[in-house]
């Protein structure tokens, strides 16, 4: 294991420093050192648990500082998030700058779209939470978290990505044929679910592809396939081609505003398309634990994150499984139908217990909805994709058409799980009973493996 997936390993070391770090004392890890001494393989588990454990060290530091300054005037640098929340991206103290990785929730917050930055003025107070808060798990062990109220703001310069996204959204306007069209595909592209009926809402989630809505891995990826597939057509060497697509993927996620969810997958997608254009591999497992090791490089306190936890682990389920799916034989025009079956089942199987520890309920339809929902909405932004490149030449006008046929379908879709209005699966298992249900999936998926293996010899 540690030699095949070196860097999967590193980022699994990693991801419990950081937690140990944080729980406990970062100087806990250095009980390791005596088993370097063993085996040569223990050096590799001492110097990233270590790392991981004193990557967490500033932001404890960070979290002190910000409690002796509460009730002070300060003048901070946020991203907004949403939900009056916003990344506290760096604070004026003492004449220096000083950056931070936390979360505030806001107090007289402005309503602007996600991942506006904005320079704001204010007092910053601490309060004291006993349930869960922003991660899905209490953010601190004194169960406290920070408020800023804000005085004063004005708007960080970024005019160059603010005109993009403002064109971003007139052609969206102009492409959509009626408001139900117009609103999914400013969702879709955009991340604005304002304009989102609360009855097409409650279907999303019905269905369990409410997921969808959100900007991730999942969008930048079908994106990237797109730009891959785009100039493979128009002959440009894959090196050239993958860069290529990175630069339009970072463009994107800049103009729609950088949220955690985005960059993290513009990481994972930086770390895939290089590793097929430059090395002309296959997608690894190594290709995720870089994405991974990076991710917290930049902010530690993503493993305590939801989100970061369940696209993780999705991508480990998809990319563990696609062997075993691409073995199944089938008549050629059904593949495409089968890929998509067991794509869909394989990240609904890895995520299914985390889901229900994190929110205590889910939909028994979720891996049926989305056979058909992730195929349509891959179509869906392949042809926006196309649409906005080829938006100045006389092609665009099809292409637009054919759009709204495919945001049509998808609302025929969210109508009829409307009618068929499925209860969810309540049940809240507890931290032991989840680790054994990972123990059976990778059992069930190890005996799957072993037989494909034995049939195929």
């Amino acid at each position: 294991m540690t030699r095949k997936y070196p860097a999967l390993v590193s980022f699994f070391l990693f991801y419990w420093g950081v937690v140990i770090g944080y729980h406990f004392n970062p100087l806990f890890s250095l009980i390791l050192i005596p088993f370097a001494f063993f085996r040569n393989r223990a050096t590799l588990f001492l110097i990233f648990w270590t790392l991981g454990s004193f990557r967490i060290f500033p932001v404890r530091i960070a979290w002190e500082n910000l409690s002796s300054i509460r009730n002070k005037k300060l003048s901070v640098n946020l991203q907004v998030l949403g939900n009056r929340r916003a990344r506290l991206l760096s604070l004026m103290l003492r004449d220096k700058t000083i950056k931070t990785p936390f979360i505030l929730l806001l107090r007289n917050s402005p309503k602007l779209p996600v991942g506006t930055e904005i320079i704001a003025k204010g007092t910053l107070r601490k309060e004291q939470k006993s349930k869960k808060m922003l991660y899905g798990v209490t953010i601190d062990r004194n169960d406290s978290f920070f408020v800023f109220k804000i005085e004063n703001w004005k708007y960080k310069n970024t005019k160059f990505f603010s005109s993009l996204k403002k064109k971003l959204f007139e052609i969206i306007n102009e492409v959509s044929w009626n408001p139900v069209n117009r609103a999914l595909l400013l969702a879709f592209l955009g991340g604005k679910r304002e304009l989102l009926d609360p009855r097409v809402k409650e279907n999303f989630r019905r269905g369990g592809i409410y997921h969808l809505l959100a900007l991730s891995g999942l969008h930048l990826g079908i994106m990237g396939a797109s730009s891959e597939i785009f100039f493979n057509f128009l002959r440009i060497p894959r090196p050239y081609s993958g860069i290529l697509s990175l630069i339009l993927l970072t463009l994107y996620t800049f103009t729609v505003g950088i949220r955690p969810s985005l960059l993290r997958a513009l990481l994972l997608s930086f770390a895939l398309v290089l590793s097929i254009s430059l090395s002309k591999k296959k997608i690894t497992l190594n290709s995720i634990g870089v994405s991974g090791l990076l991710s917290l490089l930049i902010n530690p306190l993503w493993v305590f994150d939801v989100g970061f936890q369940l696209s993780y682990t999705a991508t480990m389920g998809i990319v563990v499984s696609l062997p075993l799916i691409k073995a199944l034989r089938c008549p050629p025009i059904l593949r495409p139908l089968l890929y998509s079956m067991g794509i869909s089942l394989s990240a609904n199987l890895f995520t299914f217990p985390l889901i229900l520890y994190y929110f205590g309920k889910i939909s028994p339809l979720s891996p049926i909805t989305n056979i058909f929902a992730i195929p349509l909405l891959s179509f869906i932004l392949s042809e926006s994709f196309l649409y906005f490149l080829l938006y100045f030449t006389p092609l665009h006008m099809q292409i637009g058409a054919l759009l709204n046929f495919l945001l049509y379908l998808f609302s025929l879709l969210l109508k009829t799980l409307e009618k068929v209005n499925p209860p969810y699966i309540v049940w809240k298992p507890g931290i032991i009973t989840v680790t054994l249900m990972y123990f059976g999936v990778i059992i069930f998926l190890t005996v799957l493996y072993w037989y494909w293996l034995m049939v195929r010899n």
